[in-house]
Formats: structure tokens, sequence, C-alpha cells
């Protein structure tokens, strides 16, 4: 009997990683120890995404040689309103994506709680199975509920654009483990045979090419679809929106698979074949013809109310784009004249400087003048002085020949 194991990871605050506490796995097995493993099981919530609710992934297990596939569904640890969290592992061969998306995260088996992988043992196949077909069922008629059909559609159209490539999706409302069961159901492996995907990451994952990203979430591909709108540029949007209503429009999965099988629909190029030509059902070709064109009227219906949107705003683009350039003028020119009085300023501040030279220079020699006047004027107040002084002490006294008495005259 084949075997499903199981492993519980949760966060070791003292350790403050994220470690099995649990496993079912062989001694030697030291799959769970594996930094690759616990790197895809990580619940790396953050603490915004503590009211996100579980998310479901499927991968590969990581290095497998057994090839073996794993189910993982995560939940943040809310009841201790950290980011701690838990994630409970199921590990097989028989594990497929449908397999994953029909217990989605709703399954009760899953042990997310604290002590809840006290009784942990493997599972059964058959045991397994049983769960897996009863809910199967309810998921297929869910994926068909009518207010999936626009999301469905646009996520189909970006799956067919991706190819096998890496897919970030990103505005989407409706549940993720119901919209890729209805893409996987409608495209199979005809686009890519890597259905690996996830339903909630806060960013992208190595080994998961399709993710639902969380709000703000980092996306690292070079692709990503939008939900909240169409693709207007879309070149298989119309493809897509025919694909989408035949698989709605059908009674169930069985109904679907076996018309596609009768009208020898093999491969992505018969597939699009199909859709171009309106879906046809085989029991019922002109009514389907008839839906075709409807379909085709909507959607040109669609375009063109589009275009006509795509229009105004490029009016209101244009008008954006003028005033910024008259802007633009206004402040190159403010721009100009700035710099031509800044240059006048700086002219000014030269010739004002070579003035303050040259009044300094000025001072200088004025103040030299003063000096030598009031050197040269004490000297001509010294001599008068002396002048004056010499006359005082002389003019008591006759000079020689100046006078005397008669006796002397004779």
């Amino acid at each position: 009997m084949d075997i499903i194991d199981q492993v519980v990871l949760r966060y070791d605050r003292e350790a403050r990683g994220f470690r099995p506490v649990a496993s079912t796995l062989p001694a030697d097995d030291r799959t769970a120890a594996t930094s690759r493993f616990v790197a895809l099981t990580n619940a790396s919530y953050r603490t915004q995404d503590l009211t996100a609710g579980r998310s479901l992934c499927f991968a590969r297990v990581p290095d497998d040689q057994d090839g073996r596939s794993m189910i993982i569904c995560r939940a943040p640890e809310t009841s201790s309103g950290s980011v701690a969290a838990a994630a409970h592992v199921l590990i097989g061969r028989q594990l497929t994506a449908q397999i994953a998306l029909a217990l989605s995260t709703s399954w009760s088996r899953w042990m997310l709680t604290a002590g809840g992988s006290g009784a942990l043992a493997p599972l059964g196949w058959t045991e397994l199975e049983g769960d897996v077909k009863a809910r199967n069922l309810q998921v297929q008629a869910d994926s068909r509920a009518p207010e999936l059909e626009a999301e469905l559609t646009r996520l189909v159209d970006a799956l067919l654009r991706v190819g096998s490539g890496r897919l970030a999706v990103i505005g989407y409302r409706s549940d993720p483990a119901l919209l890729l069961a209805g893409a996987r159901e409608i495209l199979g492996d005809f686009g890519s045979d890597d259905w690996t995907f996830s339903t909630g990451e806060p960013a992208q994952k190595r080994g998961v090419r399709l993710t639902f990203m969380l709000r703000g979430g980092n996306v690292t591909s070079d692709s990503y679809a939008d939900l909240g709108g169409y693709d207007a540029g879309s070149p298989r949007l119309i493809s897509a929106a025919v694909l989408v209503r035949a698989f709605m429009n059908s009674a169930a999965l069985r109904t679907w698979a076996a018309e596609r099988a009768e009208l020898g629909i093999h491969d992505l190029d018969t597939l699009l074949d199909w859709a171009g030509r309106g879906a046809p059902s085989p029991r019922s070709p002109e009514f389907a013809s008839r839906s075709r064109e409807q379909i085709t009227q909507q959607w040109l219906a669609a375009q063109r109310g589009w275009d006509s949107e795509r229009q105004t705003w490029d009016a209101e683009r244009r008008a954006l784009n003028d005033e910024l350039l008259r802007t633009q003028r206004e402040l190159q020119n403010q721009d100009v004249q700035m710099k031509m009085k800044t240059a006048n300023v700086v002219a000014l501040q030269e010739q004002l400087a070579a003035v303050n030279a040259k009044v300094d220079e000025l001072s200088n020699e004025l103040d030299i003048t003063r000096s030598v006047r009031g050197a040269l004027e004490r000297h001509l107040i010294t001599r008068d002085q002396r002048t004056t002084a010499s006359t005082a002490e002389f003019g008591s006294t006759p000079a020689p020949g100046a006078g005397g008495s008669e006796a002397d005259a004779r």
C-alpha cells in the first residue's frame, strides 16, 4: 500500500527559525531537514498578513530522487498575535495539483494548531483517495460559479500568455484554489505540465510557478496577472473567454473532458483552434456557433469601450503633458533670468570690491599726507619758536657800531 508521509513544522521562538516538530518520514530520510524544504514550507507571514487566513501550496520535494511531491497547508499563529506560524505537509509520489486543490485549506485533517501533531502517523493512499474524490466533485462544481467567470477569464488569458514561465497573480477577490482548479481543467497540461502553486505568499519562492500574492507582496518574476481588470491588448482574450464560457456551460468535469477527447483536442494548438471556432459541442454545433458570435460581439463591444476610455485618458495625458512642458519652459525662463541676475550681482560685487580697494588706497595716501603735513607744521612751529626766543635774548644789548657814548664817538 502506498504511504503518504506527514511533517508538521512550527516557528521556534527560542531558535528564531522554522523547523519540523513532528514527522512520519523514516529516520534516514533527511528531506525535512534540508534548507530548500524549509524555505518552501516556511510560513513567512508578515505582521499585516495575520488576518489573511490559511494558504495552500503544491510543490515538488527539492532534490528528491524518488520524484515525490508535497502539499503544504500553512497558517499564521493568530492566537499569539505574532508572525509565528505553522505548516502541515503531505509527501508522496501520488500527490498532484488536482489533489491539492481538492483537499484545499478546509480539509479537516490539517494540524496547524498548537498540540495538534501528537497523533501524527502515515496516511494510506486509499484512505486519502476517498477524501479527494468526494471533495473534488464539490471543487469542480464551485469552480463553475458564474461570479468567477471574469477573474477566471483573466487568469486563463494570463496563463496562455506566459506559457511555462512563472506568474505572479495580484488583484484577485475570489478563492485562488477555485480559480486554479478551473484554469487547470480548462488548459490541462497543454500550456505547461508545471502546476506548482501557492495561494498566498508575501514573496515569490523558488520552486513555485504560479503564486497568488498577498497584498503588497514582492513580485520577482517577469510576468504578472492583475485579475482586477482585463488586458485589452491581449491577442488571446476572446479565446480565453470562449474557453471559460464553454467550461462553465459543461455539466460536469466528465462532460468537459469527454467532449474534448471526442473532438480530438490533444495540445494547445487544437485547443485554441477549438476556441477560435467558438468551442462548438459535438452535439450542438449550431448553438455553439451562435454562442461564439454572441461572445465575439460582446468582447468587441468591450474593446470599443476600452478604446473609448483609453482615448479619454490619452486626451487627459496629452493635456497634462502640455501643462508639464509649459511649466518646464517657465522654469527654464526663470532659471535664465535668475542666472542673468546672478551674473549682474557678481559684476556689481566685483565693481564694489574694486572701488573699496581704491578707497582704501586713497585713504592710506591721505593718512600719509596728513602725517607729513602734521610733521611739517610741528617743524615750522618749532623753528618760529626758536627764532622768537633768539630775538628776545639779544634785543637789549646794542650791537657793535650801533651807538655808544660821545666819548667813544670821538
